[in-house]
């Protein structure tokens, strides 16, 4: 064989895979159609009907736009939007809906053209957080088109319920448009949601998950599996159920709802604008317990599980909600005046108790204001405050990104990050049974967790 063949068999022999990424890769925005798929066949609500996913070309169009118009300014203004896209049919159906109902008096029809100057006057004139801009086909026939011709067709006033929803602060956000929301944050930063919850978000070139989706697949759901069964078993015990009926209600499991609570944690740290570390140990862990103590430093401990009680109640009575409503409606077209009066006590103490709990989850969030680590258990009982971690790098160099479906998992050194982030780490990979929960005082949630030999670290979390 010659010099030139073998050149040529090397040339064409495939490299071998390594398990790591070395080099950062970036996606961008047309990226982000393949990976929406998967994740818009899942329903967000038990009740709710999936629409179907717009066409690949005019997510490719609503995409581009929504990502240049990021980076526009108008004076000094930057450009924050909120942008929905349904077909004309959908629209029509969905306000003429028993749940669309509610919009029409807040839909004001705005027609003009769908291009990045449009969208730059336009979205200064509306709050993104309330108001969304409703983009539309221009024509029936654009499907014969090569790039589709999209116009903004109005503006709708969706309230407060959608922002109230992707924080977790309401629990059953019905009527919400179940439509592809696009939402620009900052330069850069957009983020897909529907039926007021988050899809999938890029922002500087990387995959953003919301702390719904971390918390539903993976390792970290995996660590609260025992405290979200003992929930569970704990709510039925005392209704007398075997099952607990979790949809005609709160539309969420118990183990949903404990994930919310934990998510609404996080989200009031980051909203303090400081930062802070939430750790969170089983809950068989004591204060004063040597696998806690040799780890980290408490300076300030104590014992509040207020928020769990909280939770447990609030389960319980939206369980005797549920029999009750059930009990009115075999009753026929007239019912009891007991079993009315009985119906206003229990919706009065579930609104009671949703506010004992969200004022519990504020409690526990303040405590970050502190110099230290929040100390957790997995069932919401507070350890203790202003923590400080005691144990070494023991070796620790990298830890390994969990980005969002990335077939090669890259390392990132520890020096890259901050003195919060390296102490988080440290603790996590000394202590299998931890998870760290870090938020930057930018505004980034990350988390990390002993997997095996590795210390997974997800980046990404909003």
């Amino acid at each position: 064989m010659t010099k030139r063949n073998l050149i040529t068999k090397a040339a064409k022999r495939p490299s071998p895979v390594r398990r790591f990424a070395t080099s950062d890769a970036y996606t961008y925005p047309a990226d982000l159609i393949e990976k929406l798929r998967p994740l818009w066949c899942k329903k967000c609500y038990p009740i709710e009907k999936v629409p179907t996913i717009p066409d690949a070309r005019v997510l490719k169009r609503l995409l581009e736009v929504a990502y240049h118009t990021s980076f526009m300014r108008d004076e000094t203004r930057p450009a924050r939007f909120s942008l929905m896209y349904c077909s004309p049919r959908q629209w029509d159906t969905y306000l003429k809906s028993q749940l669309g109902r509610p919009y029409l008096q807040n839909y004001a029809r705005v027609s003009c053209s769908f291009d990045e100057i449009a969208m730059r006057r336009l979205c200064q004139a509306v709050d993104s957080n309330r108001v969304s801009i409703v983009v539309q086909n221009a024509d029936a026939g654009w499907r014969r088109r090569r790039a589709p011709l999209l116009e903004i067709n109005g503006l709708l006033d969706r309230g407060s319920a959608e922002s109230r929803a992707e924080r977790g602060e309401s629990r059953f956000p019905v009527g919400l448009p179940p439509f592809l929301t696009l939402n620009a944050s900052g330069p850069g930063t957009i983020s897909l949601h529907r039926s007021g919850k988050l899809l999938l978000g890029l922002t500087h070139g990387k995959i953003v998950l919301s702390v719904g989706q971390s918390l539903a697949d993976g390792p970290i759901p995996a660590f609260f599996h025992e405290s979200a069964e003992g929930l569970e078993a704990e709510v039925r015990s005392t209704i007398g159920q075997e099952k607990y009926d979790f949809v005609a209600g709160t539309a969420e499991s118990p183990t949903e709802l404990l994930f919310r609570c934990v998510r609404r944690i996080l989200l009031k740290i980051k909203d303090a604008g400081h930062g802070g570390t939430l750790i969170i140990v089983p809950d068989e862990i004591q204060v004063h317990d040597p696998r806690l103590t040799q780890r980290l430093r408490v300076k300030y401990g104590c014992s509040n599980a207020r928020a769990w009680k909280m939770l447990v109640e609030l389960l319980q009575t939206d369980a005797s909600w549920n029999a009750l409503l059930l009990s009115v409606g075999n009753e026929g077209e007239y019912c009891k005046k007991d079993l009315v009066l009985d119906a206003i006590q229990l919706r009065c103490t579930l609104n009671w108790l949703g506010t004992a709990l969200d004022d519990s989850l504020t409690f526990i969030a303040d405590l970050a204001r502190v110099d230290g680590a929040v100390v957790m258990t997995d069932r919401l009982r507070v350890l203790g405050f202003g923590a400080e971690v005691v144990v070494g790098p023991g070796g620790l160099g990298h830890v390994v990104d969990q980005s969002a479906n990335e077939t090669f998992k890259r390392t990132v050194s520890i020096d890259d990050f901050g003195t919060r982030h390296r102490s988080a780490f440290r603790l996590c990979s000394n202590y299998e049974s931890a998870l760290a929960f870090i938020v930057s005082q930018d505004g980034g949630i990350r988390a990390a967790r002993r997997v095996g030999r590795d210390l997974a670290f997800w980046p990404n979390l909003e």
